[in-house]
């Protein structure tokens, strides 16, 4: 399994029980959890398979994700029509994603350290969903490839 940093800090994190990070805190007290060793209360969930459910992160940076997520992304997504409002938050994933030259993923914002969070913020704040509709019609069957070693790199 791959490392697990701290988005704030960018410091490995280790796999610890939630009463090591916060033992009054009864949403992690008897979990299992990513915590990195420099920051105070920088912190996530282990999934299913032993990875981590996002990128541990310190209540600023969690505070962020949760802003733009319900201040730009939920309304982008209520611009689509009710019936779209699924296809709408995966298109919007995706625009994101590309424009911060990401991988798409489902769990995008929980991925995102605060720099990162600040410009999702300016892309998305400056779109409406109509141009994330006209985005997705263009890129349709299109998937981001990760570029093969040395590819892009001039001689």
């Amino acid at each position: 399994m791959a490392p697990i940093f701290c988005a704030d800090c960018g410091t490995e994190c280790a796999l610890v029980d939630g009463r090591d990070v916060d033992a009054h805190n009864p949403e992690i007290a008897d979990a299992w959890v990513w915590a990195c060793p420099v920051c105070p209360a920088s912190w996530a969930h282990q999934d299913k398979d032993g990875g981590c459910v996002g990128l541990p992160a310190g209540q600023a940076t969690v505070n962020a994700r949760a802003l733009l997520r319900l201040q730009v992304m939920v309304p982008l997504v209520r611009q689509a029509p009710p019936n779209e409002q699924t296809l709408a938050a995966a298109r919007v994933r995706a625009f994101l994603a590309d424009h911060l030259d990401l991988a798409d993923q489902e769990g995008l914002l929980a991925n995102l350290n605060l720099d990162q969070l600040r410009q999702a913020w300016r892309i998305l704040h400056a779109a409406t969903y109509d141009d994330v509709r006209i985005w997705a019609q263009r890129h349709r069957g299109t998937k981001r490839r990760t570029p093969a070693s040395g590819e892009g790199v001039a001689a």
